[in-house]
């Protein structure tokens, strides 16, 4: 599955697209705290982290069934 990214780096707002049925989507931080989970998202998803610190962070696309896990690095300025 291909999970695009856009755009990188950000400023806080950002949307993750690709064949986003039945997966879980989460923004973790490069200690591991998750700071947004979504669920049941469609083909794109926007995602909004400008009350985050600027730093490294990593979207995590999981799916539901079957686990299989896509990872994405993302810059926020």
């Amino acid at each position: 599955d291909c999970i695009k990214v856009n755009p990188n780096p950000t400023n806080g707002i950002f949307t993750v697209s690709g064949n986003l049925q039945n997966y879980n989507i989460q923004v973790l931080d490069s200690t591991g705290t998750i700071h947004q989970t979504l669920s049941n998202a469609f083909s794109t998803t926007e995602i909004d982290i400008s009350t985050l610190p600027a730093g490294l962070y990593f979207i995590l696309v999981k799916h539901n069934a079957n686990a299989k896990v896509s990872i994405e690095r993302i810059i926020k300025e």
